[in-house]
């Protein structure tokens, strides 16, 4: 299992009305980047990600859920729920009601046909994630070098799977050995990096001159695309040139996607268990166990990181409310 994209420059940035004021009574906005990583199964057999994480020497991601997996060539994209807010509260979370609202907001912004895990731990400096002294990502890209931002994937018994560590073959920085964002501007509006289809393996895709900005423009990158404009999921056409985008669930040589394939997504925030579209003793019975576990599935409404008994009253409410 390799890290395959990086997508630390987005030109997908959401600003979202958190619904709060300041103390001078002015709108607090939520300013949401959407970065993310994708993880490709090189291998031949079916694996187990359960419980994987993202770390680099900032902190953790939120550990992959239970039941995870990845089939032989198959590519998988985790991406954030929290954010870096620039208001005045630092611990704001984008308040998707379920990691299944994120996974759904995602494929309407990309289409579907392969899987999309969405986790906490990713821009918010002090959210737990893994124990009380733990921190999250801090984000992708904050100044790369030796010593800063070693992107790794771990299993859940904390053994280590993959690095891309930003050097060289010998050791030295990267430097403008990693792809460079061709627009010329210093943040670049958008830039996805991926691994080359001949570099597929962990010590290929550990060196930047095996990675690939993605380019719509050029032929041999057929399956780059932009997102569609969607709540979360925006695109500031005054800054984002049509040459590059990013291409999530496709690796070069993997396998093809059905970009139409998408999953059956819950009806509302109580719809937890499959069949999905469907409230049932099913979907009770998966909210007193996440609930009793202490697990982010009950978390369903603010303060997010905290269940409680609003969070009961939520699902009890949707519950009786049903599908549309």
């Amino acid at each position: 299992m390799i890290i395959s994209e990086i997508y630390a420059v987005p030109n997908t940035i959401a600003t979202v009305d958190t619904g709060s004021v300041d103390d001078m009574g002015a709108p607090i906005f939520e300013i949401w980047q959407n970065e993310r990583v994708e993880i490709y199964n090189t291998t031949g057999a079916t694996i187990d990600i359960s419980g994987w994480y993202l770390r680099d020497e900032d902190g953790f991601t939120e550990p992959l859920p239970a039941g995870a997996t990845l089939e032989p060539g198959e590519a998988a994209v985790i991406f954030g729920t929290d954010s870096l807010n620039t208001a005045a509260d630092p611990d704001f979370l984008l308040e998707f009601p379920t990691a299944v609202a994120a996974q759904e907001a995602f494929y309407d912004a990309w289409q579907c046909g392969y899987k999309v895990f969405a986790v906490r731990g990713w821009r918010n400096g002090d959210f737990d994630v893994l124990g009380a002294d733990s921190n999250s990502l801090g984000g992708l890209s904050n100044t790369p070098n030796p010593a800063n931002e070693t992107l790794r994937l771990y299993k859940d018994d904390g053994s280590l799977v993959d690095v891309a560590n930003y050097l060289d073959s010998d050791g030295a920085f990267e430097g403008t050995a990693w792809p460079n964002d061709p627009t010329g501007l210093p943040d670049g509006p958008n830039f996805s990096i991926f691994v080359a289809g001949s570099a597929l393996d962990a010590t290929s895709n550990n060196e930047g001159g095996n990675w690939l900005p993605a380019i719509i423009d050029l032929p041999s990158q057929s399956e780059v695309r932009n997102n569609l404009v969607t709540e979360f999921f925006t695109i500031d056409d005054s800054i984002v040139s049509t040459l590059m985008e990013a291409s999530p669930g496709i690796v070069p040589g993997g396998t093809p996607l059905d970009l139409d394939d998408c999953p059956t997504f819950s009806c509302n925030i109580a719809d937890l268990a499959e069949p999905f579209g469907v409230l049932d003793l099913d979907d009770a019975d998966a909210f007193i166990g996440a609930f009793l576990a202490g697990d982010s599935a009950a978390d369903l409404v603010a303060p997010i990181g905290v269940i409680d008994l609003d969070d009961v009253d939520a699902f009890i409410a949707a519950f009786l409310a049903g599908c549309p």
